[in-house]
This record gives structure tokens, sequence and C-alpha cells, in this order.
């Protein structure tokens, strides 16, 4: 953890890590809570964020909520054209993830397609794995959902409590959180405002500063 922020900006992202209101003025809401004032508290996250203390604040909807096809797929690509594979995937606006893997099955991404799709999430598969160079898919449909969080504890600099796998409740309502693998998703981290993502999980807004992981579990 950075040695120079200061105990408001350390309680800041305590308060952002457990939950971003979702009201009108979220950021008036978290400054009421460190008795500062709004504009403090932005300019303090737009600090945190340039600094890649703080990765992102974004909103998440529950793809099946809204009607969207979605699957995890892990995919085979020859090492040496990973990378332009990767980012050709990665591009596709559905990819919310897109990460190498230490295995045969090299290349592994999240793909969410909408309702009004024509193509549907095979036919997007298929013209994904034509397009990009993909040598081979495997298309793993989630049987299950859970959501796994880790809390970092400032001060210590590590997890505050284990992570504990609970059953993804199915809502409507929009939550926050940060997302990872910018880098392979061709995707450059956003200011700390929030902007909406195709899928929302019930709850507070979140968000998590650099280092913090987050984990998903699918059972087979």
């Amino acid at each position: 953890m950075h040695a120079d922020l200061d105990a408001v900006d350390r309680t800041l992202l305590d308060l952002v890590q457990a939950g971003v209101p979702l009201v009108p003025r979220p950021f008036a809401r978290l400054a009421q809570a460190l008795g500062a004032d709004e504009a403090e508290v932005l300019t303090r996250l737009r600090r945190l964020a340039e600094a890649r203390v703080l990765r992102q604040i974004g909103a998440i909807f529950d793809t099946r909520a809204c009607g969207y096809a979605s699957a995890l797929v892990a995919a085979r690509v020859a090492p040496e054209r990973l990378a332009a594979v990767a980012a050709a995937v990665g591009a596709h606006p559905g990819v919310s993830h897109c990460y190498e893997r230490g295995h045969a099955w090299n290349l592994w991404f999240t793909l969410a397609v909408a309702p009004t799709s024509a193509l549907g999430l095979e036919g997007t598969l298929a013209r994904l794995e034509a397009e990009s160079g993909v040598d081979r898919m495997r298309v793993l449909p989630a049987l299950r959902t859970f959501k796994i969080a880790a809390r970092f504890d400032l001060d210590a600099g590590e997890a505050a409590s284990e992570p504990q796998p609970q059953p993804r409740p199915r809502s409507h309502s929009a939550t926050l959180r940060s997302r990872s693998c910018a880098s392979c998703s061709g995707r450059s981290p956003s200011s700390p405002s929030p902007s909406p993502r195709p899928r929302a999980r019930r709850g507070s807004a979140r968000a998590s500063c650099s280092g913090a992981r987050r984990r998903s579990a699918r059972a087979a």
C-alpha cells in the first residue's frame, strides 16, 4: 500500500470498499461520513485513481435479470499470437473480462450478449472465433454463481477477512465495483465517477484499491 496515504485517504478508501451510496449525490453522502465536503472527496478520489491506488468505480448490472445471455469462455491460442487475439476479443463491447492463464486453454473471457442481438450468444462466439484468430473455444455456462468479495484493511495492508462465497442475489438494482484486467481487455481505467457496465449485483456500490483481488467460483 502507498505510504503517502493520509488518514482521510485511508478512511475514504475504506468507505468506498464498503459501499458507495446509490443516491443522486453519492460523493456528497461520503463527504458527510468523512466530515468533509463533496469537492474534497472528488479531488481525493481523482488523485487516488491517477496514482493507481483506486482502480475504478463503475456500475454493474445483472445480465440475466436484464435478459442478456452470457458465458465464461476458455480459448486455445498459439502463444505467439496471444496478445493480438486478446486485444481482438477484448475489443468486443460484451466482453467484460479477458485474461491469460498458464494452461493449454490459455485465454479466458466472459461474454454477455443483449437480448436484441441478431446473432445471439452462439452466433457472436462463432464470429469472435473466426475474426479474432482463436484456435478453439470451449463455452462454460454458469450453473450456479457465487459472489466472493475481498475487503482490504488499509492500515494492515492486507485483506481484512477471508472472503467467503455466497450465492449471488439476482436483482435489477445496480452496484459499483472495480474492474479487473483493463490491460487485457484493451480498456483504460476510468475516473472514479460511476459509469454503467452491462451487469449488476444487489446491494450498495463498491470499489476496491489496487492489489485487491476478486475471485469468481463456478460450480461444474
